[in-house]
This record gives structure tokens, C-alpha cells and sequence, in this order.
């Protein structure tokens, strides 16, 4: 069935104005690094960063995010998280990692392009700490599920996201894709 953009905005209850808006969508093959510049400003408060088909060329290993300004990581000692994984075979419990130098979203698994990461930002272009969740997917043989919440200790002003690898590089096509919450 097919509606008219009349009927699309009646069915929105009243009062109802939030949104995702899209802000930058871009594919990637063969990197080692993931670079989104100028993403985060102070037209939208919170962002949805969506992370898919990512697969390297290492069995497993890593995906790391930082944030930066000026196409630069900040790699400082400040990122901190807590992170629950479970695969088909084990719980492997609650991860803790304080001032650490990235954020640990969870793993990918392999090369076979089934990984996809959802990362939502606070406040990440405040001058204030910026809060962050993240629930990572990745399926080789196993299944494997990470889900965190974590922060930066500064009050930065981001403007970049970056997501890299601890090893290896990207190998199939990955998406990342920046949405803003509308702030009314």
C-alpha cells in the first residue's frame, strides 16, 4: 500500500518532531583505518554511528573507535568501558577497561562479512565528557555478541569518528553511517 506524504505526517502522533537525520554515509575496502570527518557538530546534540558488512583480513580481532578533531585520533589515556560478550560456546563476562587509549566495541570474527556495529554518541561535539553505547554482531563459525557502555574523560569538542582494526585490515566493503538526533 502506498501512502501520500500527507498521510505519513498524520500518522506521526502529535507532538512527536524527534527524527534521525542522515548525516554522512561512506563505504570502505582495504583500509586499515575508518575515517569519517566533520560528522559530529553543535546541530544535533546525538548521534547514531552504524557500522556494517565488516570483515578483515585477520581471522579475528578488534574493532576500535576513537574520536577526534581536525582528522586527527585522540589517542589519549582517557576512553573507558564496561563490556559484556557471549558467543554460541561461552559468557565470557563483564570486560572492564579504564583509560585506555580507544574504545573496545567488540570483535570482529573473521572475514566473512557479517559484522555489524550500532554505536550511539552523547553529547560528542560538547565540551563535556561524551557517554557512549555500542552493541557489536559478529559471525564466523560462532556467534559472537558484545554490548558496552562507556565514556570520554575529557571535554573535547569532537568533530571526527574513526574505527580501526587491531590488526589486519578491512577487506570487504564496510558502510559506516552518521545519523543526528533532532534536538526537537
Amino acid at each position: 500500500m502506498a501512502y501520500t506524504s500527507s498521510q505519513v505526517v498524520q500518522a506521526v502522533p502529535t507532538g512527536i518532531n524527534s527524527a534521525l537525520v542522515l548525516i554522512a554515509r561512506t563505504t570502505f575496502t582495504a583500509a586499515t583505518t575508518l575515517t569519517m570527518a566533520n560528522v559530529f557538530s553543535s546541530t544535533y546534540d546525538n548521534y547514531l554511528v552504524l557500522v556494517t558488512q565488516l570483515a578483515a583480513s585477520e581471522t579475528s580481532g578488534e574493532a576500535r573507535v576513537n574520536l577526534g578533531t581536525s582528522s586527527t585520533r585522540d589517542q589519549g589515556s582517557n576512553y573507558n568501558l564496561q563490556l559484556c560478550a557471549t558467543n554460541n560456546q561461552s559468557f565470557t563476562g563483564t570486560r572492564y577497561t579504564s583509560n585506555d587509549y580507544f574504545l573496545f566495541l567488540g570483535s570482529y570474527v573473521g572475514t566473512n562479512p557479517r559484522n555489524s556495529l550500532g554505536i550511539t554518541l552523547y553529547a560528542p561535539n560538547k565540551a563535556a565528557n561524551t557517554s557512549v553505547t555500542a552493541v557489536n554482531f559478529g559471525h564466523t563459525t560462532a556467534i559472537n555478541t558484545e554490548t558496552g557502555a562507556g565514556w570520554l574523560n575529557t571535554s573535547t569538542q569532537y568533530t571526527d569518528f574513526f574505527l580501526t582494526t587491531n590488526s589486519g585490515s578491512v577487506t570487504h566493503t564496510a558502510t559506516i553511517t552518521v545519523y543526528g538526533y533532532t534536538n526537537s
